[in-house]
Parts: C-alpha cells; structure tokens; sequence
C-alpha cells in the first residue's frame, strides 16, 4: 500500500511505544538521538550534502515517517527521490566569537526533537574558520538506537569519502530494511515462540523488586517530569582497567558486556543495600545477521536480576568464587540474550493477564553499554581529507529514564556517564554512585587492593577515588573552548 508517493508499513511493538511517548514527551529533547561531529580540514559542503542523501537512499528508515490510520500507528516508506532531508548551513566565520556561536546554535537546534511525521532526521552545519566546522545530526529514536548510530556515522564518512573522490563507496550490503524485520517480527513472535519467551520472563522476573534510589529530601513532583532537562556526571574507564576486565571476564566464560553489568549491580547494591534487585538494561538486540548492517530501532529493554546467596563472599562485592556476583550475572545475561527478542511491552509485567506483580518501574533506574558493530566502531569513522571528532552532546536533553548510566566505547577506553534527573538526584549522591561504579568495576577486574563496604551496607564515600576523581567531571563546569570541545559520542537510546 501507498500514501501518496509512500509506502505504508506497520509499526513494531517498540516503536509504539516510542509513539505514546513522544506525544507525551516530544519536542522536550527526549526523543532525538544526535550525532555531533567536529570537521577540521578544508570541507566540500557539496560533497556532504550528497553524503547525508546517499544515506537515506540506503537506509530506508531515514525516509521513513509516522502517522495514526484510525486507531493504529503506521510507518510511511518514501522513495529517496521524493524525500528531502532537512539541512541548513550557517557560516559564522565573522562572527566575534565563532565556537561560542555554534555552540549555542548547536545546542538550540538539538533541543528541538526531529517530528517524525515530516522528517526523522534533521542536519545542519556551521562554519566556524576556513578549516574548522560543527555538524550535527539529530535522529528520532523511532528509527534508530545506539548501533545504528555507529552505523550512521562509518556510513556518512564513507559516502562524504567516495563523493569527494568521486568514486562509489565501498560498504557492507543492507540485507533487510527496518521494514522486512518488523514482518518478520509479526510471524515470529507467535504460538510457541511466544509463548517461551514470555513463560521465561513471568518466572525471572516474579515478585522483582526494581532498584530504586533515594529521592533527594521533599521527594519530586512527578508532574513536572515531562521534558525535564537532564544533568550528565562523566567519568573514564581507562584501557588498562577494561583489558583487566575482559580478561576477568573470559577466565569465567563471560563477556564485557555481562561484567560492566554486574559492576552497575553491585553499586546499585553498595548504595540502596538491596539483596534482590532489578535494573533494565538496554540490549542491541541484533542476533539475526539480516539486520547486522541496518539502520533503524531494534534495541529492547531487558531486566536483569540478580539475588544474593544468603552466604556471601569474602570481597563486600560478592565477586569472587563460584557464584559469585560476575558468574550469576554473566549466566543471567546469558539467559536474556535468548529472550531479547520478546518486546518489552509484551513481557508479562503488572496489568498483563498474567502479572508478575513487580514493585518499582523498569525505566526509573536504567544501564546501557553502548553496543558497536563490530566493523564501525570509533575508528570506523574517516572524512577524507578531514579530521573528524565526534563530540558529547550537550547538557540540557531530555530523557526517557530519570537515572541512566551509559558506558561508551572509544578509541582508548570507555567513557562512561551518568544521566540524571537533577530534581530526583542531587550531584553528591551521583558523585558517591560513581565512585561505587568504579570501585565494583576495580573489584571485579581484580585491580581494587583493599575491599569495598559490603553488600548490605550503604556506601558513606563522599569523595571519589584518585582515578575517579581525575576522571569524573560534569559537562556544565567543563570548559568550553575549542581545545575542550562542549560535547564525545552518542549517547544512546535513551
């Protein structure tokens, strides 16, 4: 079927609940997913506007818009030939002070979301010198997640590359569109494979008790939650501290993935002193090679919980020997990866015909390691003739969780930072939940010399530890100079 010159396709489950929320959310910085690029070099603008259009003749999610049909939420496929990508360029070359300027325009156009019934994605460039330039890219989170970002970023500089050298650009194939998986989709998740899927989440997660932190004194209005600014805390994992804990992690059989996990769970232990708690978690969900070079939304939200034994271990974390907090977790982890297909939605929680009756939201306390694919990671990205940086995004967006702690692949290390609801938690608390952060991820990559506070006890840390605290910084009081640029990654989904 068409709409015009589009082809009407059904919405998947995640992407309807993405709806809801941005008409309760949108235009409140909630729903975009940026990419911010510094260019140094001498830019062919030209060849960058036909980079961004070979983008969305490739990835048909780009092209993609939404609308209602009664009661029931469709996509609308454009031909690349009929679709016109917003742009605007600026040249701020004379203004008094050029990174200044592009750093508030930059700032004011990401606080817009993309309207995904016009266009999901929205660019623009500012010139800043002769050889010095800021582009973003604002992406509405209905078609895309953190691995696509990853994907949109290797795919623009290739496509900017080979336009510059006028030659056509080498990339993988795009198997299946974001359109071909949700069809699949809708006859896979039926019958018996439903039916598996949710019986093992109604048996995980019955009677789960949802981590929850402490609301500042006076609690908050849940009212004025709508489109709240965020505040972010960053912090670094530096490569030593992740090659440890790869190797800890394969010495038990298990992944980064699963222990940068458990490091979120045991300092969510340490501060709220739960023995039985849960913390979503966002997977990829990218198990099926067709969708491995896709742009668009597969990500899902996945509970992970972990109970500890009523004997513990030796190190406060509960880390060490068999069962220990990296094994349960790593074996959790394990388990949900072969249900992470199951929409969240559609997971058997309070309301269901068969509730599992948890205590606590899912969405309040949230973890996300940063899935890359594995051929477009951070170095992936080249501009000929360009120096590329890819730049945080600035303080200020919104978000669909009041408590996120992202960790971020780069070229040396991770970068990790926590995204938080400054009228819920005030500064000092995120600072000692940091440092519980990384004194777990200490514990468990087995680098900590001396043993945490124990499970059961809260943390009374109020400072961090030396690499925490030369590491730790919140964006608003970080300078904000060309040689600091304001904004280093993705931060995604949110």
């Amino acid at each position: 079927m068409t709409v015009g010159a589009a082809r009407a396709e059904p919405a998947s489950v995640g992407q309807r609940l993405l709806w809801v929320m941005d008409r309760y959310l949108g235009g409140q910085r909630a729903m975009g997913v940026p990419l911010l690029f510094r260019l140094r070099g001498e830019l062919d603008e030209p060849a960058l506007v036909a980079a961004v259009g070979g983008l969305v003749r490739r990835h048909e999610a780009l092209r993609t818009t939404f609308g209602m049909r009664g009661r029931t939420l469709h996509q609308f496929v454009h031909e690349p030939e009929r679709f016109e990508t917003p742009y605007r360029g600026t040249d701020l070359r004379s203004a008094p002070e050029p990174w200044s300027a592009a750093e508030s325009q930059a700032s004011d156009f990401l606080r817009q979301d993309p309207d995904p019934a016009r266009s999901p994605l929205a660019t623009a460039l500012w010139r800043i010198g002769h050889h010095d330039h800021l582009f973003a890219m604002n992406i509405h989170h209905l078609v895309t997640d953190a691995w696509s970002n990853g994907l949109v970023g290797r795919d623009l500089s290739a496509l900017y590359s080979a336009a510059v050298r006028g030659v056509p650009a080498e990339l993988p194939e795009v198997t299946w569109q974001q359109s071909e998986y949700i069809r699949w989709q809708e006859r896979h998740l039926t019958g018996a494979t439903l039916a598996r899927h949710r019986e093992y989440w109604r048996e995980q997660l019955l009677d789960v008790e949802f981590s929850r932190l402490p609301d500042q004194p006076g609690g908050v209005d849940l009212k004025t939650r709508r489109g709240a600014a965020m505040a972010q805390e960053w912090f670094a994992l530096p490569p030593e501290l992740i090659a440890a804990l790869e190797q800890a992690a394969g010495r038990r059989g298990g992944t980064l993935h699963s222990v940068l996990t458990a490091a979120m769970i045991a300092a969510l232990r340490a501060v709220t002193g739960q023995p039985d708690l849960a913390v979503g978690s966002i997977f990829a969900n990218r198990a099926r090679p067709q969708i491995q070079q896709t742009v668009g939304f597969f990500a899902n939200m996945v509970v992970v919980r972990d109970r500890v034994p009523v004997t513990g271990t030796g190190d406060g974390f509960g880390v060490t020997g068999e069962g220990g907090l990296a094994d349960r977790v790593h074996r959790t982890v394990r388990a949900a990866l072969e249900h992470e297909e199951l929409p969240f939605l559609q997971v058997p929680l309070a309301g269901s015909a068969d509730p599992v009756r948890p205590r606590g939201r899912p969405e309040e306390v949230v973890f996300h390691m940063s899935a890359v694919p594995p051929d477009a990671g951070p170095d992936a990205v080249a501009f000929a003739g360009l120096v590329a940086e890819e730049l945080r995004v600035p303080d200020g967006a919104g978000s669909r969780f009041d408590f996120q702690v992202l960790v971020i692949p780069r070229r040396r290390g991770f970068d990790g930072v926590v995204r938080y609801l400054p009228s819920r938690f005030d500064r000092a608390r995120v600072q000692r939940f940091v440092h519980a952060y990384v004194t777990a991820a200490e514990s468990l990559a087995g680098t900590r010399r001396s043993a945490p506070s124990t499970p059961n006890t809260p943390t009374t840390a109020t400072t961090a530890t030396t690499a925490t605290t030369a590491t730790t910084a919140t964006t608003a009081n970080a300078p904000k100079t060309p040689s600091d640029p304001i904004t280093a990654h993705t931060l995604t989904p949110r």
